[in-house]
């Protein structure tokens, strides 16, 4: 191309290559294309003997495009789906714990070594009917209550001051309550 007395160097490469097309290696292409473009067509045309000057600026084309081109990074339509075993570690934490949010569910996640955003995390609890934190943790079904503490008897044990004619007595109260009935058993007379 007019360099250390290369001129001659195309004809000869041509002329040994006979009639067969010359077939260029990535990195040649590269190389013609980031000389071939600061150059430009008009130059090209007075210079350029191993390519057109319309293929030397289709490569130039094709390296800048493929500089910006991510679809090698990308693995597929849409939202990367997050793994069922992490969708059924979120809902029984969600379910364990509600008065959980979702930002104490996402670090409670991270304890356990998995990561997810905290609208991926809402998104997988919207999916299975579980609703926000708030609304989850004031609002216990009675049936659930009822289960939770459901048991034969419940007991509790206080004192009360009590003014009498001898004075102020402190009186010990022990009493127990059956869940199921609701009935309150006093001290055996």
């Amino acid at each position: 191309m007019g360099r250390d007395g290369a001129e001659g160097s195309a004809p000869q490469l041509q002329a040994h290559a006979g009639s067969k097309r010359l077939r260029f290696t990535d990195a040649e292409r590269r190389l013609l294309a980031e000389i071939g473009r600061p150059l430009g067509r008009a130059r090209l045309v007075e210079m350029a003997s191993l390519a057109r000057p319309e293929t030397i600026l289709r490569w130039y084309r094709q390296q800048v495009a493929a500089k910006y081109d991510g679809t090698a990074a990308r693995s597929g339509p849409g939202r990367r789906r997050s793994p069922s075993d992490t969708v059924e570690q979120v809902v029984a934490m969600a379910r364990d714990n509600p008065s959980w949010g979702c930002t104490r569910l996402r670090g409670a996640l991270e304890n356990v070594g998995l990561t997810l955003g905290r609208s991926t995390i809402q998104r997988i609890l919207k999916a299975h009917g579980i609703e926000p934190a708030p609304t989850r943790g004031g609002t216990m079904p009675w049936k659930t209550f009822l289960k939770a503490h459901w048991g034969p008897a419940a007991a509790d044990f206080f004192s009360v001051e009590v003014l009498t004619v001898g004075g102020l007595v402190r009186n010990l109260v022990l009493f127990v309550i059956a869940l199921k009935t609701r009935r309150v058993h006093g001290p055996a007379k």
